[in-house]
């Protein structure tokens, strides 16, 4: 079996680790850093983009397709097969069921209220920040620097009073200790556990040979620095392809 990863940059590796961990599915990986980030494209552009990359990763054998990416998910394709993150949130958020939320995103993730609009029925107050400049920084391989330090004291500390947090982004679990530091009594809530957990649920037996297809519409170089300072992956073979 065969599944697809779309992501913009390398937060999805998050997604790749944690299948790792119990499968030896094969995994076809994209990352479309050869186009401007996905949060700063409009719908209008978005949309076909992730949709252009979802048939690639299809076309090359994968059996479904995640979209790994929070942005990349707000203009998610519906068609069978392919699952995003914003269901996975929402429902992760809706099993704790706190009565104060924080949700910390990209610029898109965030304008968009494409998580504050269906929990807000269900959780009494939701406060939202930005933390764009933390993906920037892992997706350079910074992860303990003392302007990433900074920022997640200036992203995370405004959200202290919060019972849970959503991390709205795939790049932010890497960063779970230190902003547990900033913020120690919050629980903070991954999608990524959930959207990995019903995949082994629906697909058992997941088998393969293990393989895996790097694939950047980017630079091969930043991808592979990046995967080792981040998530310590190491990415031995990457394939260059303008999509």
């Amino acid at each position: 079996m065969i599944i697809g990863i779309c992501d913009y940059g390398i937060g999805g590796i998050s997604l790749y680790k944690q299948l790792r961990a119990f499968s030896s599915v094969d995994i076809v990986y994209f990352s479309d850093t050869g186009v401007p980030p996905y949060g700063k494209l409009p719908d209008s552009e978005l949309r076909p983009r992730v949709a252009k990359v979802v048939q690639f990763l299809f076309d090359q054998g994968c059996e479904f397709v995640a979209i790994a990416c929070n942005a990349a998910s707000t203009a998610s394709p519906e068609r069978p097969k392919v699952i995003n993150m914003i269901e996975f949130g929402v429902k992760a958020v809706e099993a704790v069921s706190p009565k104060s939320l924080g949700i910390v995103g990209g610029y898109r993730t965030v304008e968009s209220e494409i998580y504050k609009q269906p929990l807000s029925a269900k959780v009494p107050v939701i406060n939202q920040e930005v933390g764009q400049a933390l993906s920037v920084r892992i997706e350079a391989g910074d992860l303990v620097s003392e302007g990433m330090t900074a920022d997640l004291k200036r992203i995370f500390e405004p959200l202290k009073n919060c019972e849970a947090i959503l991390l709205a982004c795939t790049h932010y679990p890497v960063l779970e200790d230190q902003i547990t530091k900033v913020i120690p009594n919050v629980k903070l809530i991954d999608p990524m556990n959930l959207m990995v957990k019903t995949i082994s649920g629906k697909h058992p037996h997941l088998r393969g040979d293990g393989s895996t297809r790097w694939i950047t519409s980017g630079s091969i170089e930043k991808m592979r620095v990046a995967a080792k300072k981040a998530f310590d992956v190491e990415l031995e073979t990457i394939e260059y392809l303008e999509l």
